[in-house]
Parts: C-alpha cells; sequence; structure tokens
C-alpha cells in the first residue's frame, strides 16, 4: 500500500497560489485605500484636515469653591504603651471646576 502511494504523483492542492493571490490582492487594496486617504486629506475634503481655523466647543465652566468632611487619621498613645489609629473630621475648602 505505501509501495503504491508513494509511485502515485503528488497533487498540489489548488489553495497554495489561491491564498498568495489573496494576500497580493488585500496588500494592494489597502495602499490604494491608504494614497486615496491621502489625496482626500491633502485637498481639504475629510473632517479631519488641518483647517484654517480650529475646531471650539462652548462651554460655560465656573471654578467653584466646595467644602467637603474628611476623615484624618491620628496617632494616639494609651496608657499600656500601645498606638491606636483615631480619626478626626475636618472640613477642607477645595476648588472644582464644573461645566455646563
Amino acid at each position: 500500500m505505501r509501495e503504491l502511494e508513494r509511485s502515485l504523483p503528488r497533487q498540489r492542492s489548488g489553495r497554495d497560489g489561491h491564498s498568495l493571490r489573496v494576500l497580493v490582492v488585500g496588500w494592494g487594496l489597502a495602499s490604494a485605500l491608504a494614497v486615496v486617504a491621502l489625496a482626500l486629506s491633502v485637498t481639504g475634503v475629510l473632517p479631519f484636515t488641518s483647517g484654517s481655523s480650529p475646531a471650539r466647543a462652548d462651554r460655560n465652566c465656573k471654578t467653584m469653591v466646595v467644602e467637603r468632611s474628611q476623615r484624618k487619621p491620628y496617632f494616639v498613645r494609651r496608657r499600656d504603651g500601645t498606638i491606636q489609629v483615631r480619626y478626626r473630621s475636618v472640613t477642607e475648602p477645595r476648588l472644582v471646576r464644573r461645566c455646563r
């Protein structure tokens, strides 16, 4: 059986040439799309081109002072010599930017 299989001519699969052809066509298509995008960008047709005036979004922003209470840790030494962590509440002002 093995001798018969060895004597038969090996058939090449048609997929070897097909996969190379698909690779070349895909590479060519990607290159063509890149050239078209570059040409449109140079002419100023695409939205991500650098125009004469920059885009600006009008925002109504204000800086406000907000007071928040926080728990701050501090250490206390007990009578037996051990250290204990305690917390005190402290109100601290913070600057916050609010935009509408």
